[in-house]
């Protein structure tokens, strides 16, 4: 039984071939292939070889050479026919039924490819003639170079409504075929169907195999959709594909190392940068089916999104899409970068070491989960405590693995006794637990209690956006000074409000509370600030990460102040020694009954 191409293809972009012939031989990666002992003939030297960008394995001992299908057929005595089923179902991937037209349907799929590939060169000529101009000039503002633009095949749709469409029926290539491959449209209102991208600057979408299957546009002027894809065709299913994996999957292999991003000028941005191993979704949030391709590359890909809220969004989708397809050694890890950059702007600015660093500075997918739960929700009584807990083990249980998820479920119980019961404990008795001197930058490390309150302020007054997910924290921390106390109740009711929060608009409603004298004597642009991370561009997860740890350290010097104090209160028993104790408990939010103060 013969089955379509695109079948096949699909099946061999899922099922790893090094991957599936290492159930059964002991592979090792030797740059760009896997090499073991041949099963087939006894040997004692190594000669069997694993070339997974090329899809075969060969002996050069024995001479046994075949691709995916053939070493199912070899090594568990099937045929052809049940070895693409046993392969099918393994991968998730459904068998049409055959009928006497599949071949037919084939043949059709492969002139789609021609026609798809006939307009990709159109588009290219388009680009190096005189309408390309504007898409050069675009190109050359961003920095793309001329080979980067070779490499990943960019070129230009003119302006004029029905120039493809003309330029491919004039060569021989029937109209109808054209809208087929996704690049008409037809009116609502009938009439005769016009070019889908003009005046775009276009990326060229390929296989696996580097075969065009569809087209990405981004408009030149005024146009409804900045970005503009191929619609669903026979050849093309955006959440099935991966931009730019064709040019990284060598690199990717052979590093065993993967990153996606979000845009298409991202990917040749940094691949042009001599990162290759690149690619990103088509507007989409990750699918099942782009993480299982990312998979095949790498057991931990790196996501990688910008670090405001958008991307923290982003990232909790991509979490709790990833769980049900957690497996021993494949997980996600995801790196943010600081708010003002995409990829493409940190490269062509600071250079693709920049780029390394915030991928070494990844989260794993356990973090992110964890914070997902815990960001911006009080914590402050027992049932509020048991519902972050709850939602944490939600998030476990949707593992369908039963070892990851057992240790996932360790993970959250872990951060809940860390975050909320070593709490309750320290009320009790001497804190011995201190949060780790190396992560503690050198300001916060060597600060009083008044520095410390200076520095929170002044990180929410330069990264408006953590204010509403360290609202409750910063609710709960009592400043000693009458005008940082002033400037913190203004911050949180600024958080409640409705307006967006960003450098400029924090600024205007605090001066509408007539707070700008305070706010230039603690974060103007004359004034020192204590911590790398307070500043306005530091990254924002490492904003938010320093700011609970600065926080955090805060309450301990406080309590080693208050438990002092106590002592004292027990040796000496003064009007002076209560008063101070009556004192900092005022401050931290609390009189000598245990009520709150507010």
């Amino acid at each position: 039984m013969a089955y379509p191409e695109h079948v096949l293809e699909d099946i061999r972009a899922r099922v790893g071939l090094a991957a599936r012939i290492g159930r059964r031989v002991r592979l090792e990666r030797r740059g760009r292939e896997h090499v073991g002992l041949c099963p087939f003939h006894n040997e004692k030297t190594p000669s069997f070889t694993v070339n997974e960008q090329k899809g075969f394995f060969h002996c050069f001992g024995c001479g046994v050479h075949g691709s995916l299908f053939d070493w199912v057929t070899r090594t568990e005595g099937v045929g052809f026919a049940e070895a693409v089923e046993r392969l099918a179902q393994e991968a998730g991937v459904p068998l049409p039924p055959r009928r006497p037209a599949d071949e037919a349907v084939e043949r059709h799929r492969l002139t789609l490819f021609d026609v798809n590939e006939r307009a990709a060169r159109w588009f290219e000529a388009m680009l190096a003639g005189p309408e390309g101009k504007v898409a050069r000039d675009y190109l050359a503002a961003r920095g793309v170079a001329a080979e980067s633009m070779r490499r990943f095949r960019l070129g230009y749709a003119p302006e004029r409504r029905t120039a493809l469409k003309d330029t491919l029926v004039d060569g021989g290539v029937p109209e109808a075929l054209v809208a087929e491959a996704g690049l008409l449209i037809e009116p609502e209102g009938g009439g005769a169907r016009f070019d889908r991208f003009r005046h775009r600057l276009m990326f060229p979408i390929a296989d696996a195999r580097g075969r065009i299957i569809a087209f990405g546009g981004r408009a030149l002027g005024e146009a409804k959709a900045k970005y503009l894809n191929s619609p669903e065709t026979p050849l093309f299913h955006k959440g099935r594909v991966l931009y730019g994996l064709h040019q990284a999957l060598p690199a990717a292999r052979e590093a065993g190392r993967i990153v996606a991003v979000e845009g298409y000028l991202d990917v040749v941005t940094v691949s042009e940068a001599g990162f290759a191993m690149v690619v990103a979704p088509l507007g989409t949030a990750l699918t099942e089916d782009q993480i299982e391709m990312l998979w095949r590359m790498a057991p931990e890909p790196v996501v990688c999104l910008d670090g405001d809220t958008a991307g923290r969004k982003a990232a909790a989708r991509a979490a709790e899409r990833t769980l049900p397809l957690l497996r021993p050694g494949y997980s996600l890890s995801f790196a943010y970068l600081p708010w003002e950059h995409d990829p493409d702007s940190l490269v062509r600015q600071r250079g693709v070491a920049a780029f390394e660093q915030c991928l070494g500075e990844a989260l794993p997918l356990s973090e992110v989960l964890w914070r997902e739960a815990n960001a911006g929700r009080p914590s402050d009584t027992p049932e509020r405590r048991a519902a972050i807990r709850a939602t944490a083990l939600a998030h476990a249980d949707r593992i369908k693995d039963s070892t990851v998820r057992r240790y996932y479920r360790g993970f959250f119980l872990a951060k809940v006794a860390e975050t909320f019961e070593a709490r309750v404990s320290d009320r009790r008795k001497p804190a011995t637990r201190r949060f780790p001197s190396a992560r503690l930058t050198p300001a916060m490390a060597g600060a009083s209690d008044a520095q410390s309150e200076r520095v929170l302020l002044q990180a929410l007054l330069n990264h408006p956006t953590l204010l509403r997910i360290v609202n409750e924290e910063l609710a709960m921390i009592g400043f000693a000074e009458p005008d940082l106390d002033r400037l913190a109740r203004a911050l949180l009711e600024v958080a409640a409000g409705e307006e967006a929060l960003d450098f400029a608009g924090l600024r205007r409603q605090l001066s509408a509370l007539g707070l700008s004298a305070i706010v230039e004597r603690i974060a103007g642009p004359g004034i020192a600030v204590l911590d790398g991370w307070a500043r306005s561009g530091a990254p924002e997860a490492e904003a938010e990460r320093d700011w609970r740890l600065a926080a955090a350290r805060l309450r301990e010097q406080r309590a080693d102040t208050e438990r002092a104090a106590v002592a004292a209160l027990a040796e000496t028993m003064t009007e002076d020694a209560f008063h101070r104790l009556r004192a900092l408990k005022t401050r931290a939010g609390t009189d000598n009954t245990g009520k709150d103060r507010t």
